[in-house]
Formats: structure tokens, C-alpha cells, sequence
């Protein structure tokens, strides 16, 4: 089951976001803060985050660098900006650091659900392509190695 843990703040918000996740058959996970969040990321390996980008410990764009430059496990997860920060700067900002969706509140769940899909099936291409190709590289390898050794 895909795992989706959800970072906000809200209680309110939170809750609606984890049961609209679960409803839709994700099984959510949630944190209040962005230590919280980080502590879950190396614990449970989530599928995909989603963050709101102010949170009362971190703010999400400092959450997002973290992962990226210190948690090489989670460092390609999706990451998704789910915040109340409509204005154009905050977006580029998230969409530079490395977010792969910047999704403003109040939340439209249709595009929310629409755009964790989307990463999610990005993440099974390059996963598919990743496993294609090691096959092609291990089936090669008895192939690499018998010349060598006919040569020695």
C-alpha cells in the first residue's frame, strides 16, 4: 500500500487531508512539525510528502533542502507543497528547491489527488527503467567475465 505522510500544522486541515488520503486508499501518515516529519521520513519511508511550507519548528522549504542534501534515502521521494502561500515568489521558491508540485490552499482534493498520482507513477517509471536496466547489466555480466577469463 502507498504510504503518503502528510506535514501540516492545522489540526483541522491536517485531519481532512490524512481522511481524503485514506478514503482514496493511501495509507497516511501525519506529523504537526517538520521534526516530526523528518523523524517519520527515516522511520516509515513514505512514498511521497506532502508539507505546508510554514510550519511552527522549520519552515517547509528548509524541511525540503534537509532532505535533499543529508537524507540520500529520501533525498528522490516526491515531495509536495500543499500551503496557504499563493503569491508567485513562494511558488518559484518551492518549485526551485526541488518540490515537485507547489499546491495551494484551500485545497482542490481533485488536483491534489491528480498531481500525488502523477508523481507516484513517475516514481514506478524510473523504478521500472532502473530495474530494465540492472537486468540488462547482470545478464551481461557472465557474458564480460567469460572473456576474460578465456583470455588469462
Amino acid at each position: 500500500m502507498t504510504t503518503i505522510l502528510c506535514i501540516e500544522d492545522e489540526p483541522d486541515m491536517r485531519d481532512l487531508i490524512v481522511a481524503r488520503l485514506e478514503s482514496t486508499g493511501y495509507h497516511a501518515l501525519e506529523a504537526e512539525t517538520a521534526a516530526e516529519g523528518l523523524r517519520l521520513i527515516g522511520r516509515a519511508r513514505p512514498d511521497l510528502t506532502l508539507c505546508d511550507v510554514r510550519l511552527p519548528d522549520m519552515d517547509g522549504y528548509a524541511l525540503l533542502m534537509e532532505l535533499r542534501f543529508h537524507h540520500p534515502t529520501a533525498a528522490l521521494m516526491p515531495f509536495l507543497f500543499l500551503t496557504g502561500l499563493d503569491d508567485h515568489q513562494n511558488r518559484l521558491k518551492g518549485l526551485a528547491l526541488g518540490a515537485g508540485d507547489y499546491i495551494t490552499k484551500p485545497v482542490d482534493f481533485e488536483l491534489l489527488l491528480a498531481a500525488i498520482q502523477s508523481h507516484l507513477n513517475m516514481v514506478d517509471r524510473i523504478r521500472e527503467r532502473h530495474d530494465q536496466e540492472m537486468v540488462r547489466l547482470y545478464r551481461s555480466w557472465p557474458q564480460a567475465g567469460s572473456r576474460v577469463n578465456r583470455r588469462g
